[in-house]
């Protein structure tokens, strides 16, 4: 794993640490990170520090961009604006879906126009691989022989040459 994959991940491990401990204190994730902190000898109140210290400069950074951006809005505007999000991405995934199927639908009709020569040719060929296939035989094969599979199997073989 890369350094800097790990160590995003443990900041992010210490920062939402007293949220899960506070929330689920027995769930597997609290009692692993626990046995973490013990193996490392590292006290509790040190990584609620580190986490206090990880959200405070989150909350910092969250408090520069709203004034940054001079509009600061509202929790109803942020909401509104997450829904939005939410919302749009599965719209724009059917979009691309919906042009997708009428491309393909299109091309379809495409070739049911140019290719009704090859549709005859091709219903030809089934018909005379079908007769190959069991006319030889007088239509003689039975499902409930020991070498049922085998002779599928080379029948299949014979009508493929």
């Amino acid at each position: 794993m890369n350094a800097r994959v790990a160590e995003g991940l443990t900041a992010s491990v210490i920062q939402h640490f007293p949220e899960v401990l506070d929330r689920y204190p027995m769930c597997r994730y609290a009692s692993r990170i626990r046995e973490c902190l013990m193996t490392l000898g590292l006290s509790k109140a040190q990584v609620l520090a580190w986490s206090s210290e990880l959200q405070g400069m989150v909350t910092q950074q969250d408090l520069e961009e709203a004034q940054g951006n001079g509009e600061g809005l509202t929790r109803e505007e942020k909401l509104i604006n997450h829904q939005n999000c939410i919302v749009g991405e599965p719209t724009a995934v059917n979009r691309v879906l919906t042009e997708r199927v009428s491309r393909l639908e299109h091309q379809d009709d495409v070739f049911q126009d140019v290719c009704s020569d090859r549709q005859k040719k091709c219903a030809y060929k089934h018909t005379v691989n079908y007769m190959k296939l069991f006319v030889p035989n007088g239509f003689q094969l039975d499902p409930s022989a020991h070498d049922y599979c085998d002779l599928v199997l080379r029948i299949g073989i014979e009508a493929e040459a």
